[in-house]
């Protein structure tokens, strides 16, 4: 009985994951996109790309002002995260410029815009991974090492599409830890976690195992 439960609950996971897709293609309402999240963070990822490359071309050519490399890493996360942080607090009502062409916002799990600070909180690890390229260039030159955060950051990207996928209203792992989530624009829908042991298990075994790997070699 447990395994024919196990099995109407995958398929109607499929079922309306495969349905939620569908709609928001066509552009029909979807409580939680996730498909005009992920375009949103590409247009996004393209604004912040395009500001902090300026610093970037000053130190590699020292064409307007020669900057230390670490000095260009401090003011891309600060740019960064402070395009990140407002916008998606109610100073910017929860929406990045990706989020405003495709019509959806941050919001707590009430519905209401988020703080500025739990903002800056949710932010982080999106800005750090952003810029891993540029802090495993800075942390190699200083001979400081890099493999501890690199670890860290698989570990946050797997989450994050771990629990975006498996999880119909698209908490993503930073969304879980800071109870936010990503609605459409004119929506206020509340949510809540719906965690259970095998969504957790199907989190945590492959990381420990990661980790175990890893902590061995």
């Amino acid at each position: 009985m447990e395994a024919q439960k196990n099995s109407l609950s995958l398929k109607s996971w499929l079922k309306i994951s495969a349905e939620s897709l569908y709609n928001e293609f066509w552009g029909e309402d979807v409580y939680h996109p996730i498909l005009r999240r992920l375009l949103a963070f590409i247009v996004d990822f393209i604004v912040v790309f395009a500001i902090n490359v300026i610093p970037l071309i000053a130190h590699l050519f020292g064409t307007v002002i020669d900057l230390e490399l670490h000095i260009t890493l401090i003011i891309n996360l600060t740019i960064s995260t402070s395009y990140f942080a407002i916008l998606t607090s109610k100073i910017g009502d929860g929406q990045t410029l990706g989020k405003r062409v495709f019509k959806i916002k941050v919001t707590s799990e009430n519905g209401n815009v988020i703080s500025l600070t739990k903002s800056f909180l949710r932010s982080l690890p999106i800005v750090l991974l952003i810029h891993w390229y540029l802090i495993a260039l800075t942390l190699t030159i200083h001979n400081l090492p890099f493999r501890y955060i690199l670890h860290i950051l698989l570990i946050f990207v797997f989450g994050i599409m771990y629990f975006s996928i498996i999880k119909l209203n698209r908490q993503g792992l930073h969304d879980l830890l800071l109870g936010t989530q990503v609605i459409q624009k004119e929506s206020s829908t509340q949510t809540r976690k719906n965690l259970n042991l095998r969504i957790i298990l199907g989190f945590a075994l492959p990381v420990g195992t990661y980790v175990a790997y890893w902590l061995n070699r």
